[in-house]
């Protein structure tokens, strides 16, 4: 695991784009995936808390040019170059979660954020290699996702080698 601290800056873009991407849920009507709530507040920490992670691990890689730049959400996009997904938990002892309908061929990265400027990033793993019958959770009624424990996750140190 990694610490990245984000500068005010660094927050301060990340909360403009969980704003942007709230308000365009909003106008479209769309729905909170996995029963999340899809307006007011609640929402928009969402938001936040995700583009946090994708801008830690942007910082941590130095693919910060590859932010937020594609500004409709596309089926199968990645949030950033080498088909990576990151997934940001509120709490530092959290695992990661991929859903069954997430990719099998996207790295998926482990960020947690409790707050404050500080950032964590735990690991990465494969999608193909998360999907373990063993992993299988249901956290949301009905909505059953993999649960993959920071443990079985690849060090942070060798992500870099996904982009070579």
């Amino acid at each position: 695991m990694i610490e990245i601290t984000l500068n005010p800056e660094k927050l301060a873009l990340a909360n403009a784009e969980a704003f942007r991407r709230q308000q365009q849920n909003e106008a479209k009507g769309l729905r909170g995936r996995n029963k999340a709530p899809d307006r007011g507040e609640k929402a928009l920490k969402l938001h936040q808390l995700g583009c946090i992670g994708e801008v830690a691990v942007a910082e941590f890689l130095g693919v910060q040019e590859h932010l937020f730049t594609a500004k409709k959400a596309i089926r199968g996009s990645a949030d950033l170059p080498g088909n990576i997904e990151v997934k940001t938990r509120s709490k530092h002892n959290y695992d990661l979660l991929i859903q069954f309908s997430d990719d099998p061929d996207k790295i998926f990265v482990l960020v947690t954020h409790e707050g404050g400027d500080i950032t964590q990033i735990w690991g990465w793993i494969r999608g193909c290699d998360a999907m373990k019958k063993e992993w299988v959770r249901e956290f949301v009624r009905g909505r059953r996702c993999y649960a993959v424990p920071q443990t079985a996750l690849n060090p942070v140190s060798t992500i870099e080698e996904l982009l070579a």
